[in-house]
Order: structure tokens, then C-alpha cells, then sequence
């Protein structure tokens, strides 16, 4: 396994060829079949063109039924994956919209490379499909899990780390939109949001830059209830009231006020009874820059009264 492991680091066929002999000795401890699949899984994640190749085009080779979407990704650096890779994969069977071997599904390829407009774009051309899978990572036994995330569509992952291009590239191929959309995006632009001192780096400008394109073309609700479990408010304006740090929210909270969120609507519901508002929310977190943004706002009126101070 360690040549294994050398031989998919460093591209090279003839280490590979050494552990499968090793592996067919009467005395190994690794079958050789195992040796196969070890190698199929890191050469795909590490971009192995020459070890890849060998290990599919040989006699009794790599079942590529047994490779997940998810092994591909999980490479050492979080790379972006190699599309000769998974040229080399599609042209030997393996199906584009797997969610991987055994009982316990990860998610399909699309899902994976949101963020790679040029990835998106093969993987339709290659038949992935845009509607959400039959059984969903999240859902297990048709039970939501615990976590209580809903079921993302690859629009919700696209509004969270994909472009404004990807997004309507996928929402015109039909691909549905998520219930909490607009808060993925949002929750984003609130991670990314810059600390106090430093400039906005792009990552943080194009999740600004997809949020305003959720609420000003595709006019999705800034007021949308969505509820989360372990979330005691959840409207938009909630996620960035939630987050008692020292990053600078002003752009996101004016802009989010100026369409129209209602810092003071009320989303209690009986399981969650805590934190009736993004400003009592806001209050209870802490995040004193997120009431002072609201407090701040050139059109604060009604919300100044009842905001109190």
C-alpha cells in the first residue's frame, strides 16, 4: 500500500506495477484487487493520468462503479479536479450522477464543482442532471436529518459558493430552487464579511454580488422564513444578526434594509421560542455592529420606535 500510495503521489506506473506484484504473492497481506482500488481512488483525487490509465486499461483492473464524486474531490490541497480525469473515468463507465457504492449516499459530481464555471458546464454536457438525487446525503430512510438542514438543491449550493453565471446557467437547464436560497447566499457573504481593517477580498465581493442578484432578478423574499433547527430566528437578516464577531456587516444589512427586511419581524416559532427577531437576536448574540448598522441606516424610522435606543 505505502507503493501504492508513492506510485498515485508521483505519477508513477512503475511503482504501481511493483505493489501489484508484491500484492499477488501468496504471502501478502493485501489483495490485489485492494491494491486496484486503492490506486483508482488516489490517482483520480490527485490527478494520476499515467497510474489512473494503467490501473483501468489492465486485465481485471479498477471497478470504477466503486468511485464516489466525493473520493474525487478529497484530494490532499482541496484542488480544483482535473478534467482529464474524469474524461478518463466517464470514457471507462463511470456514471456522472453516481452518489457512490454501500448505503450511505454523497452527494453526485455537479454538487461537487459548483464553484468551477468550466466543471459545470462539462458536467452537463456530460449528462448530470440538475434535480435534487433520489436519496440525498442529508436524508437518511426518507427522515430529515438532525441537523435539520432541508434537502439543498444545486441552485442553494450554487448561490452559496457558485457564480451569477453558474446560477442561471442551471436554473435555465430547470434545476429547482432551495428554500433557504437566498439564506445560503447570505450566510456566506456574512462568513466572508471583512474583519475591521482589512479590504473585502473577492471571494466575499461575488457573494455580495449573488445576493443581490437573488433579491434584485431573481426576487426572492429578503423577509423568507426558513426554519433551521438549532436557529431560533430565521429570516435573512437573522443569519448576519447571529454572528457576534468583528467583521463589518454595514454593505450586507443596508443592503438587505434597503429591499425591504424587517428587522423587527417576528419568526418565533413554538420549537424555537427564544429570539423573536434579527434584532433580538442581535441583542442576545452581542453583535453590537449589526445594531449599530440597523440604528445607522439612512432610512431608520419605524424601527428606530421600536427598536428603542
Amino acid at each position: 500500500m505505502a507503493l501504492c500510495i508513492e506510485a498515485c503521489k508521483d505519477d508513477d506506473v512503475s511503482l504501481m506495477e511493483q505493489a501489484i506484484s508484491i500484492a499477488s504473492k501468496s504471502n501478502s497481506s493485501h489483495a490485489v484487487q485492494d491494491v486496484n482500488q486503492r490506486g483508482l481512488r488516489r490517482s483520480a483525487a490527485r490527478g494520476a493520468v499515467h497510474v489512473l490509465n494503467y490501473l483501468l486499461d489492465r486485465p481485471h483492473g479498477a471497478d470504477v462503479a466503486t468511485l464516489s464524486a466525493s473520493g474525487i474531490v478529497a484530494n490532499d490541497h482541496m484542488a480544483k479536479p482535473s478534467q482529464e480525469i474524469l474524461e478518463i473515468l466517464v470514457a471507462h463507465g463511470w456514471d456522472i450522477n453516481t452518489q457512490g457504492p454501500g448505503k450511505i449516499p454523497s452527494w453526485p459530481l455537479l454538487w461537487h464543482v459548483v464553484e468551477y464555471p468550466d466543471l459545470v458546464r462539462w458536467c452537463l454536457d456530460h449528462g448530470a442532471k440538475v434535480d435534487i438525487p433520489d436519496n440525498p446525503p442529508q436524508v437518511k430512510d426518507g427522515v430529515q436529518s438532525r441537523t435539520g438542514v432541508p434537502r439543498p438543491t444545486i441552485l442553494g449550493m450554487a448561490a452559496s459558493s457558485g457564480s451569477v453565471q453558474t446560477f442561471e446557467l442551471l436554473r435555465a437547464k430547470g434545476a429547482p430552487l432551495d428554500p433557504r436560497t437566498l439564506h445560503r447566499a447570505v450566510e456566506q457573504a456574512t462568513a466572508l464579511a471583512p474583519k475591521e481593517g482589512s479590504e473585502p477580498s473577492s471571494f466575499y465581493t461575488h457573494r455580495m454580488d449573488m445576493v443581490r442578484h437573488l433579491v434584485d432578478v431573481v426576487k426572492l423574499d429578503v423577509n423568507a422564513v426558513e426554519h433551521q433547527l438549532g436557529r431560533q430566528c430565521d429570516t435573512p437578516l437573522c443569519i448576519v444578526a447571529g454572528r457576534p464577531t468583528n467583521q463589518i456587516f454595514r454593505e450586507l444589512v443596508y443592503f438587505l434594509l434597503d429591499r425591504g427586511a424587517d428587522p423587527n419581524l417576528n419568526c418565533k416559532t413554538q420549537e424555537d421560542p427564544t429570539w423573536p427577531s434579527a434584532i433580538a437576536c442581535a441583542q442576545s448574540c452581542g453583535n453590537m455592529r449589526f445594531l449599530q448598522a440597523v440604528k445607522d441606516w439612512p432610512d431608520f424610522t419605524d424601527t428606530e420606535k421600536s427598536y428603542g435606543n
